[in-house]
């Protein structure tokens, strides 16, 4: 989903895509106010306005990389035991317009492995799985230093889960069962990225 350069306002996944760099970092750029941005006190998205790009670019000496967006996809990792979630997860964000690359694992203790050395865009995790449950693998991926900021989607089928996990600017909550265009939604909100547009 390359960026539009005409626009006046870019979300902080859009600017990560126009800079080539990951959108956790872009967050980590406006969380600190290395690049100037207004965020909303209700939904806490951030919000850049071209000026405010341009003044970022000359003071770094830095270019937009437009095309960068469009030769690395969006990494995102999917764990849920139940087979089915964990392809339809992956087919649908592959086959989408976000046109993400999608590494799905049914098994908790392969997923560790590969999130301790990796550093996905987004992690999407069901809570209630055999061996390692998803509370502990959150709690792994805050203490490793490499996934500490990634956002996180928990899904599940128990909604009375989400209650003690607080919900922030990197960790949302979708229930089970959902369709595409929920998920499509969930995965946009948290990545701060333009939500997908409805069907025709």
């Amino acid at each position: 989903m390359p960026a539009d350069l005409n626009k006046d306002h870019y979300t902080s996944g859009e600017i990560g895509r126009m800079l080539g760099i990951p959108a956790r970092t872009a967050r980590r750029y406006l969380h600190s106010g290395r690049i100037p941005a207004t965020q909303n006190a209700i939904t806490s998205r951030w919000k850049v306005t071209r000026e405010m790009l341009d003044e970022f670019l000359r003071k770094h000496g830095l270019e937009e990389k437009p095309g960068d967006g469009e030769s690395r996809p969006l990494q995102i990792v999917v764990v849920d035991d139940e087979e089915w979630v964990a392809s339809f997860v992956k087919e649908a964000l592959e086959t989408s317009v976000l046109g993400a690359a999608v590494t799905a694992f049914t098994n908790s203790h392969e997923a560790c492995l590969h999130l301790g050395s990796g550093t996905p865009d987004l992690v999407i995790l069901d809570l209630r799985m055999p061996g390692i449950d998803g509370p502990q693998l959150l709690s792994m991926l805050r203490q490793n230093p490499k996934t500490r900021q990634a956002p996180v989607l928990i899904i599940s089928g128990y909604p009375d889960d989400f209650r003690g996990l607080e919900q922030n600017a990197t960790l949302a909550f979708l229930a089970k069962p959902f369709d595409l265009t929920q998920l499509l939604t969930a995965v946009c909100n948290i990545l701060d990225l333009p939500p997908p547009e409805a069907p025709s």
